[in-house]
């Protein structure tokens, strides 16, 4: 019979001794509800440690030889668990990786997508269809209501609030708009669950009828590219936030997107990848591409951006899978193999 928190207590406070007494769990939402005031446990801790997933330089230890545009393509679709990464066979290409692993339900990979618990719903079937609504481009908190069609009765934050806890969620907003709810977006913490509800979830049929091959080629195959150049976005940020934490990059006081409005040609969207620095923001455009970006690409981008009104950026910088062409005088160009070689 399991012991409960109570228990755990009674022998901490008077059975221990000079016995360490180590306490680990993969449930984020049940570890954290430990640490709360109102748990048996509270203050009883000596030291708490998370281990978070490996990140994207890691990662890619899992398939040293592949190219760095496949890297980037696998780090997207698997994530930095080591659990999952160890099933990856780095003599394959994607397309059989995803087949042997995420679409064979034989695979504990299938398993871990397939069965993950959410112990902390009473409903857990509204908490797939949260990830599904989430992972599949309805990211405001408008969007994701209109797209499950749920009434506006506080069950929806209450929820996500929820997933956010546990760090399956993870609630995200432009650097240059904390405050603004409007442009708080929610995307899927694990790459590996994104891309399950992004592909499989609501298409678990199509993939028992077709095969997980001929379902590849149909359901993945064509949208993976866009789906891996959102990730792309992500990797860069994490690129930034890594030369800042090692003291190579000095004067960032934040990473993240901007949200532009451009009143007088009534545009409006979001920097990909953006520096805070001071009063200015450094702004990167990310592209994942399978070739070099040309000097005509990045001169195209740059004069977008520098045509926006009331935006004075204090610097413009491109970041290519592939690298690029040339280089191109006033820009900061990062090519896909300095993101790994940090």
């Amino acid at each position: 019979m399991p012991l409960s928190f109570s228990s755990f207590q009674t022998v901490i406070d008077n059975h221990l001794g000079n016995i360490r007494l180590f306490l680990s769990g993969s449930h984020i939402g049940m570890m954290k509800d430990m640490l709360s005031e109102k748990n048996a446990l509270y203050g009883r801790f000596a030291l708490t440690l998370g281990l978070k997933e490996l990140n994207y330089i890691e990662a890619a230890e899992f398939y040293p030889d592949k190219s760095v545009y496949d890297k980037i393509a696998f780090y997207s679709v698997f994530g930095g668990s080591p659990f999952i990464n160890g099933f990856i066979d780095q003599s394959k290409d994607i397309k059989t990786n995803v087949v042997a692993t995420i679409l064979n339900p034989y695979c504990p990979v299938f398993t871990y997508t397939e069965h993950l618990l959410f112990s902390d719903f009473v409903n857990p079937v509204n908490a797939e269809r949260i990830m599904y609504a989430v992972a599949n481009g309805g990211k405001k908190y408008a969007e994701i209501e209109a797209k499950l069609g749920m009434k506006n009765n506080g069950l929806l934050s209450k929820q996500l609030a929820a997933l956010i806890n546990m760090e399956i969620v993870t609630k995200r907003f432009p650097i240059n708009k904390p405050e603004d709810r409007k442009k708080t977006t929610y995307e899927l913490s694990d790459n590996l669950l994104r891309f399950y509800y992004a592909f499989v979830y609501k298409n678990k049929s199509a993939l028992t009828m077709l095969g997980a091959d001929a379902f590849y080629d149909e359901y993945i195959e064509k949208p993976l590219v866009t789906f891996i150049a959102h990730k792309f976005e992500e990797l860069c940020r994490s690129y930034f936030s890594l030369q800042v934490k090692k003291g190579v990059m000095r004067g960032v006081s934040n990473i993240g997107t901007y949200w532009y409005d451009d009143s007088e040609s009534r545009t409006n969207g979001e920097f990909d990848v953006v520096l805070e620095r001071g009063a200015k923001y450094d702004i990167y455009e990310v592209k994942y591409f399978a070739s070099p970006m040309t000097e005509k690409d990045i001169l195209s981008e740059s004069s977008r951006i520098k045509n926006i009104k009331g935006l004075t950026p204090g610097k413009i910088g491109f970041i290519s899978a592939a690298g690029f062409e040339k280089d191109v005088n006033g820009f900061e160009l990062i090519s896909g193999k300095q993101l790994y070689d940090v």
